[in-house]
């Protein structure tokens, strides 16, 4: 799999979003889609964090940037 850095400006964000994408994975699970060793894999490749620190490494940045309008 890829190493994946998720940033948010919050903890708090952070953490919704890192629930969001475990749930959506446990899911998988329960589909068997995946199995639990390879839930367990994706989110070991999920790093979080609030600051810049570590993009230089990255190959590809996507940014999604969600308005309320």
């Amino acid at each position: 799999g890829y190493n994946v850095i998720l940033r948010d400006m919050t903890s708090k964000a952070l953490s919704r979003g890192y629930t969001q994408i475990s749930k959506g994975y446990q899911n998988y699970v329960k589909r068997k889609r995946i199995t639990t060793a390879e839930y367990d894999n994706i989110l070991s490749n999920l790093e979080c964090q609030t600051t810049l620190a570590n993009f230089g490494k990255c190959d590809m940045i996507i940014e999604a940037v969600f308005e309320d309008l």
